[in-house]
């Protein structure tokens, strides 16, 4: 049996002369999430003036970030020990700051920081255990998806502040509820993304939880290019929505992983499993 700590450290997977190795589903995952980043760029929704505003719109930095984040795309796929352990750090700082400065847009609201938990928490993570900093991710990445849905569920609320007219818009775009309908809707997930945050923390609930947010997570990433038929006069037109997909990549991908290590295989009689063999990923 391979636990999460083995599948998602660089020790996870097998073992070569180049040194260490990611497991694929993280290398795809990362590997998407800073493609998505590096579109969020190109088409202008990224801007970094939030986070210094004397030097955050110059050219250069933005190229540097980009630079990051191109650095992060070879490790994930081509992954030495020196690209794991600098390209890939490198990456995961490119990736906060673009993540970060998608906040300082937004005015640095407690729910929106919270919102990107997951997206952050992923390349963080990752680099930390390429450094041999953090051991067992179990528990951290099982905060970072509490804290992402905990938020979402604000989000929906409308507080601290209105709802943001574009999740109105995704929501008309892919099945048609507006006005009151879209209120009792967003009020419902609102419930039911705050059930989920808590049920990762009692045994009992956890792999309802996770199966929420798997399936949850999967279809309002796909909500974005799916609603790019409807809404084509948004900045960066389809490469924006599919950019915005692949930023999303962890909010499903983290919970089937986790799903994963509980276990919802049979075997022997003895019911459900705590443990999978994820070597294979």
């Amino acid at each position: 049996m391979v636990s999460l700590a083995y599948s998602l450290s660089y020790q996870g997977g097998s073992r070569s002369k180049r040194g260490p190795t990611l497991g694929l589903a993280y290398r795809v995952g990362l590997a998407a999430l800073f493609v998505g980043l590096i579109g969020l760029d190109v088409t202008g929704v990224v801007r970094y003036s939030g986070l210094a505003s004397t030097w955050g719109d110059m050219p250069v930095f933005g190229g540097l970030v980009k630079a990051m984040l191109i650095g992060g795309v070879i490790a994930t796929i081509f992954g030495g020990q020196f690209t794991l352990r600098f390209l890939f750090s490198m990456g995961a700082l490119g990736a906060t700051m673009g993540f970060l400065a998608l906040v300082a847009s937004g005015g640095w609201t407690l729910p929106a920081l919270l919102g990107y938990s997951a997206r952050v928490g992923l390349p963080v993570v990752a680099a930390l255990l390429a450094w041999n900093i953090l051991q067992r991710p179990e528990a951290t990445v099982r905060v970072l998806m509490a804290l992402t849905f905990f938020a979402h569920a604000f989000w929906g609320f409308g507080w601290p502040s209105a709802r943001s007219e574009q999740f109105d818009l995704l929501v008309a775009g892919t099945i048609g509820f507006e006005g009151v309908s879209a209120a009792v809707f967003f009020t419902v997930v609102g419930v039911c993304n705050l059930l989920a945050a808590a049920a990762l923390f009692s045994p009992r609930f956890a792999i309802a939880g996770l199966l929420y947010m798997a399936v949850w997570g999967l279809v309002t990433a796909l909500a974005y290019p799916l609603a790019c038929s409807n809404l084509p006069d948004v900045q960066g037109g389809w490469l924006r929505w599919v950019a915005e997909f692949l930023t999303r990549v962890p909010h499903f991908l983290l919970p089937i992983v986790l799903l994963l290590e509980f276990g919802l295989a049979r075997g022997g009689g003895r019911g459900l499993q705590r443990r999978l063999d994820i070597s294979s990923l």
